[in-house]
């Protein structure tokens, strides 16, 4: 093991007895579960599906992530029906979608915290037979321990941005004992294969973005169509997945410019924001899907706090501008979903 493997390791033992004040104080801000933080730690109450032969673990950090993952769990379960699935993600918005959305042969838990302590707890509760990590998910006491166990680990629609790149060919010794536990790669641009060729002998095999796999849902044509009458002509500006400030930031941005026939619809990343939200907008007509409002022809803005609707929402909409896309923020969140329904 290497130094900097070594040191990660005793530093995550120690801060693991700092983390359930962390959890604590992350959940009287609502960015935890308050009734499931426990999970984080290792500690699970859920009473599970039926026991199977052989489980089958699925790791996605949010909510793209989960997403694309579904139609590879659904066609796993129907060619294999003695196997049970746990899929696991770190955010409170994605576990709300997956208690939606996963076939009943599944089960969500909250990914453990990446203490040796937390994590061996969840491989000895879940006792996964493989373990599927999606996209850019990589964590190093997880990895080790699950491969020590004798699990098998997939990397699946993996990428790593040319900043990730950059960090990890800073502690290459640290990188290559990373990957050594994988025990194949499944990447989604040359670029990352042929990183991981720099330090790994794995096998990689490159694939097509899976997040394009995804079947645009159904919406309901009546939902629809009673948008569709109380909107009426107005352009419809969706703001996608949006995050502090921007909500009002991209409005007042927009209404300088005195547009005509504007109605905008928030859905924000974390739907608990709504408050600050309709704070922020004050000066604005507002109705909440939380509140079961539909829109009339006063309001400008629509506040779509809840979880599991773009379908909806990108339906309706003219143009689509995802949120965490400007100079406050680093990165961004992937259009593929709202393109899916159409939306620019």
């Amino acid at each position: 093991m290497s130094l900097c493997y070594k040191a990660y390791y005793v530093l995550t033992y120690i801060l693991h007895y700092c983390a359930p004040l962390l959890l604590y104080v992350r959940s009287l801000k609502n960015k935890e579960d308050k009734a499931r933080k426990n999970e984080k730690l290792g500690l699970y109450h859920k009473t599970y599906l039926q026991q199977k032969t052989k489980t089958l673990h699925v790791h996605g950090a949010s909510i793209g992530e989960v997403l694309s993952a579904l139609p590879v769990i659904h066609n796993f379960l129907a060619e294999n029906k003695n196997i049970r699935v746990i899929v696991t993600s770190g955010t409170v918005t994605s576990a709300q979608i997956l208690e939606k959305k996963l076939p009943k042969e599944a089960a969500h838990l909250f990914f453990p915290l990446d203490t040796p302590q937390a994590v061996k707890r969840f491989l000895e509760h879940v006792k996964p037979d493989v373990s599927i990590m999606i996209d850019s998910e990589i964590w190093p006491n997880f990895l080790r321990i699950a491969q020590q166990s004798g699990i098998r680990i997939y990397a699946l629609n993996m990428r790593l941005s040319t900043r990730t790149q950059a960090r990890w060919r800073r502690a290459p010794l640290f990188f290559r004992e990373i990957l050594d536990n994988y025990t194949a790669f499944f990447v989604h641009d040359r670029s990352t294969s042929a990183f991981i060729k720099e330090f790994s002998t794995k096998p990689i095999q490159l694939i097509p973005n899976i997040k394009w796999t995804q079947t645009p849902e159904a919406v309901s044509e009546d939902e629809l169509k009673i948008f569709k009458q109380n909107i009426g002509d107005r352009k419809v500006i969706l703001l996608l997945s949006t995050h502090d400030g921007e909500e009002k930031g991209l409005i007042d941005a927009f209404e300088k410019h005195d547009l005509k026939d504007v109605f905008y619809i928030i859905v924000p990343r974390h739907p608990n924001r709504a408050p600050e939200i309709i704070s922020d907008l004050k000066n604005y007509k507002i109705k909440q899907r939380s509140k079961r409002h539909y829109p009339d022809n006063a309001n400008e803005v629509y506040l779509a706090d809840t979880v599991g609707e773009v379908a909806l929402w990108a339906s309706l909409a003219d143009i689509c501008i995802m949120g965490k896309s400007f100079a406050s923020h680093r990165g961004g969140h992937n259009p593929i979903e709202p393109a899916l329904y159409g939306a620019v």
